[in-house]
């Protein structure tokens, strides 16, 4: 990137390790990505090894870590139908996990699940998964101006004959906190349930309830 107006220049680079995805499998052709009526959603790079090299007013800004890269979309304003939703992703070790939980104001669910490893996909669906906030006071699903303190959530996963995949999203610190959104970073933490227990960076989100836009 070059943009002399505001002092910053350089690249950032993603070389991706895991398999693109829509919300209900695979990303190959005539795949859906409509994850619900009012929502649409494809993610071209679910996990990547990333590398930051940029220059912001002459000062040196350069790191390397976990990238990811998404797009979600509607045909107009879908807040007016969202209760919550609950989205993120991270890694466990050597596994590439992606989450989305979306509730609607009529408290219809619609979710989606992925796991990858090694540059495959091991589970991707728009089934089978529950993710639920925790923390001191906290409750499912959240009300409206809700003063309890999200310690993270837990997601659990149904990859059918693979078994079950269960993980813990443990916050370090929120990032971003307008009125009825929410994102932090920490630690995703699990595996394959009565298997080894793996961890390694997430970032995640919450919109709503009582999004002001």
């Amino acid at each position: 990137m070059d943009i002399p107006e505001l002092g910053i220049s350089g690249d950032i680079r993603m070389q991706s390790i895991a398999p693109a995805h829509g919300p209900c499998g695979p990303a190959v052709d005539g795949e859906t990505l409509k994850l619900n009526w009012d929502l649409y959603w494809v993610n071209a790079i679910p996990d990547s090894q990333a590398s930051v090299n940029l220059k912001i007013n002459g000062t040196t800004l350069a790191f390397q870590g976990s990238g990811y890269h998404d797009k979600n979309w509607a045909p107009f304003n879908f807040i007016a139908y969202l209760n919550q939703w609950y989205w993120g992703h991270g890694r466990a070790g050597s596994l590439s996990v992606v989450w989305f939980y979306h509730l609607d104001t009529a408290n219809e669910v619609v979710a989606s699940a992925y796991i990858a490893q090694d540059n495959k996909i091991i589970h991707s669906a728009c089934s089978g998964v529950t993710v639920r906030p925790f923390g001191e006071g906290v409750e499912y699903p959240l009300p409206d101006n809700y003063n309890a303190t999200i310690a993270g959530y837990e997601i659990n996963i149904d990859a059918g004959s693979l078994g079950n995949y269960t993980f813990t999203a443990t916050a370090n610190r929120s990032i971003v906190d307008p009125a009825g959104y929410d994102r932090w970073i920490g630690i995703l933490e699990g595996g394959l349930v009565g298997g080894e227990s793996y961890s390694g960076p997430a970032l995640w989100e919450q919109m709503g309830p009582s999004v002001v836009v």
